[in-house]
Formats: C-alpha cells, structure tokens, sequence
C-alpha cells in the first residue's frame, strides 16, 4: 500500500541495538493527498485544509 501512495523503501539496515529497520523514503512530486491513508477520532483537532498551488 505505502508503495502505491509513492513510498520507496531502503536498503536494511541495523541500529546500535542490534535491530533491523527499512528506512522509507517519500520522493517530492506533487501527487494527491493521502488523505484515504490518515484518519482521526471525532475528537481530534481539526486538521489544516491541503491545496495544491
């Protein structure tokens, strides 16, 4: 899914503990808001309205 909404991942690598991590990196091009991918509670704060300029 996250490779569909434009993420790439990483080669692997380890941190100092010992534990492996896939570090993700988004590119910057316009594409549509993820908004299908974010969702809040009704109780959440209001969220900022996102235009493409």
């Amino acid at each position: 899914m996250l490779r569909d909404l434009g993420w790439e991942d990483l080669p692997a690598v380890r941190r100092a503990d010992g534990e492996r991590i896939t570090p993700l990196r988004l590119r910057a091009e316009l594409r549509p808001a993820p908004t299908v991918a974010i969702s809040a509670s009704a109780d959440a704060l209001p969220l900022l309205a996102v235009s493409a300029r």
